[in-house]
């Protein structure tokens, strides 16, 4: 059994280091690949040469670890990364085969080559301190949610109370009036003033530029809007916050 543990233990290592090739070299393919796509230039035969090179691999891994856990690789605690294993190798034995043959593969399909690099959350579980990380990430999971829901539900409320302004002041103009382009843009609708108030709060656009529009409703609206976007920041996101933290600590 130790031999055995030793083996397993030498497959990981190497399995661990093959991931991180593979991610390095998708990432390299994807710059090098966006940039030919961009000048309009073939992509290069190098590229898919070594990810046949990675697929043969980690074909070759999933079949070593059938023949040394045998059944415990469909009974043992790591079935569900062990049934994804198999999957990505099926996969990319097809994405070869389509390669050899010339079959036109569909774009979506070549995602799954970025799949192989989720199993670094399978490999990195010998590592204490990152499965440390993983156990946190994965604990918290269920107060993210919950913090993530109500924080939506008070930018949605937040946003229907300025579109009522906004409403009220499109009735109230003459018909020839034009409208600012920044009005429709950031308050032209529920799902745009809910994107903007998420903008403002994340960082995504610079929350003056949000609410300057609001200035032709009414002032009030735009001190609605700073006084929101200031509870938001040094209130609501700083509890949920310790909620989270909390929740990642158990």
């Amino acid at each position: 059994r130790i031999r055995h543990q030793s083996i397993m233990l030498i497959i990981d290592t190497v399995s661990l280091f093959l991931t991180l090739a593979n991610i390095i070299l998708i990432g390299i393919e994807t710059d090098i690949g966006l940039t030919n796509a961009l000048a309009k230039l073939p992509q290069p035969n190098w590229a898919y040469n070594a990810e046949t090179v990675f697929a043969v691999l980690f074909g070759v891994e999933v079949c070593v670890r059938i023949c040394f856990e045998r059944m415990e690789y469909v009974r043992g605690n790591h079935v569900r990364w062990n049934l994804f294993d198999c999957f990505l190798a099926i996969c990319s034995l097809l994405d070869i085969l389509a390669g050899i043959l010339h079959i036109p593969i569909v774009a979506s399909w070549r995602l799954l080559r970025v799949a192989r690099a989720v199993r670094i959350l399978k490999v990195i579980s010998f590592v204490r301190e990152l499965r440390i990380i993983q156990a946190a990430v994965i604990a918290s999971m269920h107060s993210l949610a919950w913090s993530l829901a109500v924080l939506f539900f008070i930018i949605y409320l937040f946003s229907l109370f300025i579109l009522q302004g906004v409403q009220i002041y499109m009735l109230e103009i003459p018909a020839d009036t034009v409208v600012s382009e920044d009005l429709q843009l950031y308050w032209g609708g529920v799902s745009r003033a809910i994107l903007s108030v998420i903008m403002a709060v994340t960082g995504g656009a610079d929350w003056g530029d949000v609410s300057e529009p609001l200035s032709a409703c009414h002032q009030f609206y735009t001190l609605a809007f700073v006084a929101f976007i200031a509870l938001t920041l040094f209130g609501v996101l700083n509890v949920l916050t310790a909620v989270f933290v909390e929740a990642a600590s158990r």
